[in-house]
């Protein structure tokens, strides 16, 4: 026959000292991990290309029922996205002509990437 268990701090003999409520020590917390990444900055270029799409924005004028239509597929949108038709990366110099802008859906944004048209 096996001897009971005794706990030294609370005289229990359902558990062993080491095993204790009164023993164990609250959880700890860690305290968040923070991303040591620095934050991308924009630079020159992003910052002209960011003003010009802005400038475009104001110009642009919604139809008759308050919707843009996507120069791609000619769907109707509720939101203006601006779509650079000669893509930035193969024609920089055309990042802030307004005559290079057109307004597009998110599905042919995505799909046209940085193609040209």
């Amino acid at each position: 026959m096996k001897k009971p268990v005794k706990c030294d701090t609370c005289g229990s003999n359902f558990h062993y000292t080491s095993m204790c409520p009164r023993n164990q020590k609250p959880l700890a917390r860690t305290p968040l991990k923070r991303s040591t990444k620095p934050i991308a900055k924009i630079g020159k270029q992003g910052k002209k290309t960011a003003a010009a799409v802005a400038k475009w924005k104001k110009t642009q004028t919604p139809n008759h029922e308050g919707y843009f239509i996507c120069y791609i597929c000619k769907r109707w949108i509720p939101y203006l996205v601006a779509e650079h038709v000669k893509s930035k990366a193969r024609h920089p110099e055309l990042r802030t002509d307004l005559n290079n802008l057109k307004p597009t859906c998110d599905d042919c944004n995505r799909l046209k990437g940085s193609k040209d048209n």
